[in-house]
């Protein structure tokens, strides 16, 4: 027989699973206004022909690991909330979550997705004190949020998505919007945003990494550049205009900073070089660069060579 576990609300407030919680072909349900809390790792298991089914309409708070192997569905006002002082793994196996929150203590405030993930509404940083890190680290994966998820609550230069690898953050968007992706690597944050126009909307997106390092076609008498830029990738938008800002750190200067402009070139799989190189922006603030662009593109700074 399948085991079924109906969690009810008074069961869950305040209630805590203090090891890990194992859910093999079971039926976990988190009601409205409840609270699960695992100070270890969360795992849903299919097992034979039982699928385990994790359900939350209220808070699911994890201290481990989050790793969902079978089905997992998150209502209209659910969250899932990381915290406690150890890096966690997310896989969500295609699980769309409702509300996230990173919300984790001290130095060791990580959270990496092992598969892609998609945020429905909202993704929350509310580290417990100002002295903690809450990245959530995307690596190779994609960051899927959806259209409904307009804004990201409190990223900050110690709080904020750790995307530097191949991995994007991608907005789905169905209309003209601005949106700033809180974006950086393992040390610096450097967030880029994205005020963007089309004529059209179909299954779109942009979306947009970085990469702490000197671009690989920047000019040679391009002397005074800053050692970091955006990828921002569009798709399904017709005529798309888009101005680009970036904010780089002060440590990635070389050269002179008021110097430094933003600069841009088609997506670079063209086999782009160092003639493509555009200056289309206006001027830049402290530590900004700012572009213009009609399709997807690279961003960052230097000044202006030829």
């Amino acid at each position: 027989m399948k085991r079924l576990l109906n969690l009810l609300p008074f069961l869950l407030l305040g209630g805590l699973c203090s090891g890990q919680l194992t859910n093999d072909g079971g039926t976990i349900v988190i009601q409205a206004g409840a609270t699960l809390y695992v100070e270890s790792d969360v795992i849903n298991n299919i097992v034979g022909a039982n699928t385990g089914t994790i359900t939350v309409n209220g808070e699911l708070e994890i201290q481990g690991h989050l790793t969902n192997n079978a089905t997992m569905t998150t209502s209209t006002g659910s969250l899932v909330k990381f915290s406690g002082n150890e890096n966690s793994n997310v896989k969500s196996n295609g699980a769309v979550i409702e509300n996230l929150q990173m919300a984790k203590n001290g130095a060791n405030g990580r959270v990496t997705l092992t598969d892609s993930l998609t945020v429905k509404t909202n993704l929350d940083f509310q580290p417990s004190s100002v002295d903690s890190i809450n990245h959530l680290v995307i690596g190779t994966k994609s960051l899927i949020l959806s259209q409904q998820a307009t804004t990201i609550t409190d990223p900050t230069s110690r709080d904020y998505i750790e995307a530097n690898a191949a991995g994007k953050v991608q907005k789905t968007t169905t209309a003209n919007a601005t949106f700033m992706f809180p974006i950086g690597d393992a040390t610096k944050y450097s967030p880029v945003t994205a005020n963007y126009t089309g004529t059209g909307y179909s299954s779109a997106n942009v979306a947009a990494n970085v990469v702490a390092s000197t671009h690989p076609n920047k000019p040679t008498d391009g002397t005074d550049f800053i050692a970091r830029y955006w990828n921002v990738d569009e798709t399904g938008v017709t005529d798309y205009d888009a101005t680009l800002t970036g904010e780089y750190a002060a440590a990635d200067v070389t050269g002179t900073s008021s110097k430094v402009m933003g600069a841009t070139q088609p997506d670079m799989s063209g086999g782009m070089t160092v003639a493509d190189w555009t200056f289309t922006g206006s001027d830049n603030g402290a530590n900004l660069v700012k572009a213009d662009v009609t399709g997807s593109a690279d961003l960052t700074g230097f000044n202006f060579f030829g």
